[in-house]
């Protein structure tokens, strides 16, 4: 937690000076992850991920009374992006990358992400020592959209590994509730063996300050799924912190976060 609260200190520091657009954004955020696995077995780990996105062309750092954590979304802002996470002490690690595009003069979206996910397990052989075998695990994910207004988004794919494809949908919609504050809408649903679905709720009390909540079911049987509520606060237009809760069947933990643009 030390080095969290140094790095959002720095961030903070650089991001002092007010921007009127940004084409770089630097998200850091750090978790923390108790697993009960029955029978009085527990455990607890660290989490990392970290993740930094390019935009095509700049994006405003203000709309009105849009909020600033919607600002990309609402300017239909393409961008590529690359992603690093790290899990249960560095036994399960994760690269992804990946980018979004809105075509220009039309209301048409494409997306695409990949993702190498490598579980490293211990075996003990005989005569004592210790063996380390690394598992990959890919994963990608295609999608096309379709925007019929503004702040809305529909979208339709696939998403895939080395055994199997399924579809997939979703729609996300920012609108303002009364023309000062806004909601932030979105839902996700694969089609597949086992029906996994995700729904997102976001409450914008002014440009700067958003609460919410999430939930996510992976569809495997006797999964219960994971709740959480979180909130995030812009300091300037440039640097935002936040924080979450969450819990599940087996699960339950805290993250900080802070994003920092440029």
């Amino acid at each position: 937690m030390k080095g969290f609260a140094l790095l959002t200190a720095a961030l903070a520091l650089a991001g002092v000076t007010t921007a009127q657009a940004y084409q770089i954004e630097g998200q850091a955020g750090i978790t923390r992850t108790n697993v009960d696995y029955g029978n009085g077995s527990k455990s607890s780990g660290t989490d990392v991920s970290l993740k930094g996105i390019y935009y095509i062309n700049p994006v405003a750092n203000a709309m009105g009374r849009a909020p600033l954590a919607e600002q990309a979304f609402l300017q239909r802002a393409s961008n590529v992006y690359a992603a690093y996470n790290r899990a249960q002490g560095g036994d399960v690690s994760a690269i992804g990358a990946g980018g979004e595009y809105y075509m220009p003069n039309s209301q048409y979206y494409v997306a695409g992400d990949v993702e190498r996910t490598t579980k490293k397990t211990k075996i003990q052989i005989p005569g004592g020592s210790v063996t380390t075998l690394s598992n990959d695990y890919d994963i990608y994910k295609l999608r096309v959209g379709y925007l019929p207004l503004n702040g809305l988004l529909l979208t339709a794919g696939i998403v895939g590994n080395s055994d199997n494809t399924n579809g997939e949908l979703g729609a996300k919609y920012v609108a303002p509730l009364d023309g000062t504050n806004y909601v932030n809408l979105e839902g996700r649903v694969s089609l597949g063996d086992n029906n996994s679905y995700e729904l997102r709720g976001d409450y914008y009390l002014d440009p700067t300050l958003g609460v919410g909540v999430s939930y996510y079911d992976s569809g495997v049987a006797n999964s219960d799924g994971t709740f959480d509520v979180h909130a995030e606060k812009f300091l300037n237009p440039t640097f935002a912190v936040g924080a979450k809760y969450f819990n599940g069947d087996n699960t339950d933990g805290f993250g900080l976060m802070a994003r920092m643009r440029f």
